[in-house]
């Protein structure tokens, strides 16, 4: 009967496996027995304020590309019509588009009277009146009825509106408190809207909140 060799190999494979494991595992503690303290990669005082810039470039391109893309609508009602008023950018332009439109109640005709204008738009900042715009001009009398909709439209330019903010609205620029200055100079400015009608049932007013683009 043959006598099984019974010696190590320590070519095998898994024997040199085990070897490296023990080794790895040896390596992770000292010579008690207790597990060492693994080195943390320390990062850079200047990578750190390189990523907060970079952050920061990029929420001031967006805060500020979305301070000029305005859509705002408010929607009013008198005894006889529905009236939605409405402010926003135009595209490629540097206009405020402010429209209102109005849509009877009831199917029989409707007929509305007005002093001048269909309405009168004031701005307003500081509790101040900057500038006022007619919408509707030269339009004394208004026919509806069933589903008839009529639209006003009234364009007014950015720069035109920021330069009476600064002249007429005591501007006065906030002091930075932090390193970056999130909303430039823009401010927050009320557009209020009063129907001209001859009835003062009628004679209703109502305001749209926004906030401009940079003022310089």
């Amino acid at each position: 009967m043959k006598k099984h060799d019974k010696s190590i190999n320590l070519q095998a494979p898994g024997y040199r496996t085990s070897e490296q494991f023990r080794e790895k595992l040896a390596a992770r503690f000292d010579a008690a027995g207790k597990p060492k303290k693994s080195k943390k990669r320390k990062i850079g005082f200047f990578v750190i304020m390189a990523d907060v810039l970079i952050i920061s470039v990029i929420f001031v391109f967006y805060s500020q590309r979305g301070a000029n893309e305005l859509y705002k609508t408010i929607t009013f009602r008198s005894e006889q019509c529905d009236f939605r008023f409405s402010i926003a950018t135009e595209k490629d332009s540097e206009n405020y588009v402010l429209t209102l439109t109005a849509e009877p109640v009831f199917e029989n005709e409707t007929t509305l009277l007005f002093n001048e204008n269909v309405a009168n738009i004031d701005f307003i900042y500081n509790e101040k009146n900057v500038f006022s715009v007619p919408i509707g001009n030269n339009i004394t009398e208004l026919k509806l009825a069933g589903s008839d909709i009529k639209t006003f439209a009234v364009p007014v330019s950015m720069k035109k509106l920021n330069n009476y903010i600064l002249e007429k609205g005591d501007y006065k620029p906030k002091k930075r408190k932090h390193l970056f200055n999130f909303e430039g100079t823009s401010v927050m400015l009320q557009a209020k809207l009063t129907l001209d009608t001859k009835d003062a049932l009628d004679k209703i007013s109502e305001t749209i909140e926004f906030r401009t683009g940079n003022l310089k």
